[in-house]
């Protein structure tokens, strides 16, 4: 899954559970069937030269599907008409990406976009949905990917990820 690895915030996959974990940190709650691991902070820089530090949490059960939800803080207020750029951004990202289904949804009673996204990786193909929302001046994703060909993905676990989400 190296693809994945660098597409989600270039990020090193953590420890292996198969139990639900609550993940409930200062920026949000969410219940998988793996601990999300934290990574150590980033920062960078916007285009419009304004810093900011972006925060990581991931999980991969043993059937390589993966759970990661990555969190940047600015130092402004974020606001709905960046979520679809963002988007957009997620999926030029990975060569040979594409779209197959996008659309606005709320998550926790704010404004969100969610996009199903399928991309090749060597001779298999990666399936993932991606939540991007905010909340004051952070900005969040949420993603869960499998390998099309993995026969075990616990769909519940999925849906009951992606429904949990609370932003604090």
């Amino acid at each position: 899954m190296k693809t994945i690895r660098a597409i989600l915030f270039a990020a090193a996959l953590a420890i292996l559970s198969i139990t639900a974990s609550a993940t409930t940190n200062q920026f949000f709650s969410a219940t998988t069937p793996v601990e999300l691991i934290a990574k150590a902070p980033e920062t960078g820089t916007t285009t419009s030269n304004q810093k900011y530090t972006s925060y990581m949490y991931s999980g991969t059960l043993p059937n390589t599907d993966e759970y990661t939800v990555g969190v940047g803080v600015y130092p402004f207020q974020v606001d709905a008409t960046g979520l679809k750029v963002i988007a957009d951004a997620f999926v030029a990202s990975a060569p040979g990406a594409k779209v197959l289904k996008a659309g606005p949804v709320t998550v926790d009673g704010q404004p969100a976009y969610i996009q199903s996204v399928e991309l090749p990786d060597g001779g298999r193909t990666i399936r993932m949905a991606w939540i991007g929302t905010f909340k004051g001046n952070r900005l969040y994703q949420f993603v869960f990917a499998t390998y099309m060909d993995v026969q075990n993905t616990d769909m519940v676990a999925v849906g009951t990820f992606f429904t949990s989400i609370t932003l604090n």
